[in-house]
This record gives structure tokens, sequence and C-alpha cells, in this order.
């Protein structure tokens, strides 16, 4: 859990019978680095790799300074160390800043082996992970200057910006995507990115970047779609925000769904189609702009659920409309919301050990219960006093068989 104070903390979350405990605080993470009140957290992951030829875990944050840090969980999760050498075991990099988000990739994996970042004026640029590690423990190699030396070693922003204008990719940066082409004032387009969203994908290959896909929300309400194994610069690029009244702010992609969910500070949330990103609908009576969005797999009603999380204090539950026609669908609508209280939820996460209750089926004692269930406007007894109507005898028996035909459909799978 990271803190604005430049804190991250480490809990061991209760599971079972221990649900009503309170969790229990492994650790402290201190990033001294981090202007408190300037600078953000805009990227935090819980992960496995190799470290020093060992396979641990590890969690991994990022500051809007551009400051990456590492530290091993695996001797702290079996308290084989204590707080203070478990604390010195810190690996940390610098990169290229501002920075407003970094994406992990695969996504909603604890085993990312990539990592994206991105600025308003930092480019989009793809780093492996182990590399990015191994090289951060290597020392630091002085290089020659041709300016004599002042006693000040500079800002970390200039150094950044010299590495990687001056000599190509940084070590452990795999791809970085080239500039945008000029407008029609040939003035340089910065990225302006403001949000990042890798694709699932389940190819495994030599190349680390095949069939690798990223999405990038920017300041001005456009969707920027890369390939890193095709080419630097985007092979599709959507206008999915109105311009100039608000960023995009949060991106999901729902695969299953074949849907590209976009929230903005404008406080609209759009369902965009992947295969030619045009905006589907858009979700009404949102009142707060969005801070995360997650899907729901409804294993019982066999759907998809989108959980948004708002500035204006509520956690809402909708669907995500009735597809229709030929690449249609209808508006999602809003099931349920909830009341956060006095803090907004800035954050969602799935618990992957949650699974959902199992469906009963019906047995054949509940058959026979359907079967001997007496129906609304049939006779059932023939003491029953007659009726004059025998058409309406006869259209009253037809309607209580439909009815008795359509519960044992619903029953069956």
């Amino acid at each position: 859990m990271a803190r604005k104070n430049g804190i991250v903390d480490i809990i061991r979350v209760p599971s079972g019978d221990e649900q009503e405990q309170a969790g229990e605080l492994l650790g402290t993470v201190r990033e001294e680095r981090m202007r408190v009140g300037v600078e953000r957290w805009v990227g935090l992951q819980l992960t496995k790799t190799y470290v020093d030829g060992t396979y641990r875990s590890g969690l991994v944050s990022c500051t809007s300074g551009g400051f990456f840090r590492y530290v091993p969980l695996t001797e702290l999760l079996n308290g084989e160390t204590t707080p203070e050498a478990w604390a010195s075991s810190a690996i940390t990099w610098t990169v290229p800043s501002p920075l407003h988000h970094v994406a992990f990739y695969p996504p909603r994996s604890d085993t990312p082996t990539h990592f994206a970042y991105g600025g308003e004026q930092v480019p989009l640029s793809i780093w492996s992970l182990a590399k990015a590690l191994e090289s951060a423990q290597q020392p630091v190699q002085p290089e020659p200057s041709e300016e004599p030396s002042s006693g000040h070693t500079g800002s970390k922003r200039s150094a950044s910006s010299k590495s990687s204008k001056g000599r190509g990719l940084l070590p452990g940066e795999l791809w970085r995507a080239k500039n945008l082409p000029n407008d029609h004032l040939s003035l340089p387009r910065p990225p302006l990115i403001r949000t990042l969203a890798f694709a699932p994908t389940d190819a495994v290959a030599d190349d680390e970047l095949k069939g690798m896909r990223i999405y990038a929300g920017t300041k001005d309400g456009i969707v920027r779609v890369y390939e890193p194994a095709q080419k630097p610069r985007p092979i599709h690029e959507w206008q999915v925000g109105a311009k100039e009244q608000g960023s995009l702010r949060v991106l999901h992609l729902c695969a299953s769904e074949q849907i590209l969910l976009a929230g903005d500070t404008s406080r609209r949330l759009s369902a965009v189609d992947l295969s030619t990103g045009r905006v589907l609908f858009q979700y009404k009576d949102i009142t707060g702009t969005l801070s995360d969005v997650l899907t729901v797999q409804d294993a019982q009603a066999q759907r998809t659920l989108v959980l948004s999380a708002s500035l204006d204090h509520l956690v809402r539950l909708c669907d995500l409309g009735e597809p229709y026609g030929e690449r249609q669908r209808r508006r999602g609508q809003v099931l349920e919301q909830y009341f956060t209280g006095a803090d907004h939820a800035v954050a969602l996460a799935l618990d992957p050990h949650q699974s959902p209750a199992p469906v009963e089926e019906a047995s054949d004692d509940e058959e026979g219960v359907w079967d001997t269930m007496a129906v609304v406007g049939e006779k059932v007894s023939e003491t029953s006093a007659p009726d004059d109507d025998d058409d309406d005898d006869d259209s009253d028996a037809a309607r209580a068989d439909a009815r008795r035909a359509e519960k044992r459909h619903r029953r069956d799978p």
C-alpha cells in the first residue's frame, strides 16, 4: 500500500478464519528520493523474477520523478532477515521524468517480465525487468566530460534526457517510441501520455516484443495503439474523448468482449470497440472522475461486469450491455453503487483466490414440486365450480402448460 508521504507498507492480509483480524505489517519501504507533495506514485507491482540467479518474490515501485525501487520479499515473508538488513537490500535505478503511469506486462500477473512508462514529455518506453535489475546492480562507470567539473552533479532530469537522446536505448530498455510527426505549423508534438494498458496475450516467442500490444491514453483524449515488434510509431490513433474537454485517466481492456474501457477527467466512461476504435456507448450517472476500472467475470450469469472507483466516493458495479446487430452494443447500466465513506477509492484489486459460489442444479425432488404446483387460472380439482365457458378452460390449461414448460427450460442448463 503506497502512501503519499513516500512510504510503502507491506501488509499480510488475513485469510480464511482470520478475516476479522487486522492485517500484519511485515515491513515498510521509504523512498527517500521522492519529493513529498510534488511527486506521486505511478507504479506498484508484486513480482517474481530472477535476481542474483535466484527466483524470488519482490516489490517494484516507481514515482513520477522516475525513481524505481525493487525490494526482495522472500526473506521478509519467511522471517529470515532483520528490517535493517532487508531495507538495505533494495535495488534502485532512475529513468527520464516526469512520468504519469507505469504499466507491467503481462497485465494482471504476479510474474511480470516487462514494464512500460510514459509522460507528457517522455515518450513511451518498454523495458525488460530482469535486465533492468541486472544493470542496476552493476557499478556505474564515470564518463569523460568535455566541460570542467564545477562540483555540482547536475539534475537527474538533465542527465536522463541527455542519455535518452544522445546514447540511444538505456541499459535494460528494449524499445522506445519515435517522436510524433509535427503539427500543421511544423511544431513538435509531445506524447502527452497520461495512462497505459497492455493487451493480454498468451503468445510465447523468442523475440521479447513479439505479440505485445500497448494502448496509450493522452491528455487530449486520444488512444494510440502500438505494436513494438512492428514499428516505433502508433499503428492506430483513435479520438475517444472530446478534444480539450478532458484527458484520459484510466484504460482497461476486456479482451473477452473486445472492448476497451476509457475513463477521462470529464466524468465519462466510454466503451470502445477494439477492432475499429469507435465509441460504442458511454455510461450515464457517473458524477466523479474515475480513478480505477476493473472487469469481473460473473460465472453464474455468464457475463462480464465492470467495477469502477471514482472521486465522488462511490464504487459502481455496471454491466457491459447486450450486443446486437453487427458490432453494436446496447448501453451498459449501473447495477449497484457503494459509498466508500470519507475517503474515495484510488485503486481496486481482485482477490485471485476468491472463487464464485457454485450454481446449484435442480434435483428430482424439486422437479416434482414444480409439477404438482398449482398455476393461477388452472382448475386444481374436479370439485371446483364449473366454468360455463369451455374456451376459457382450454386457454387457461394451455397457458398453465406453457408456464410449466418455461420453468423447466430455465432450470435445465
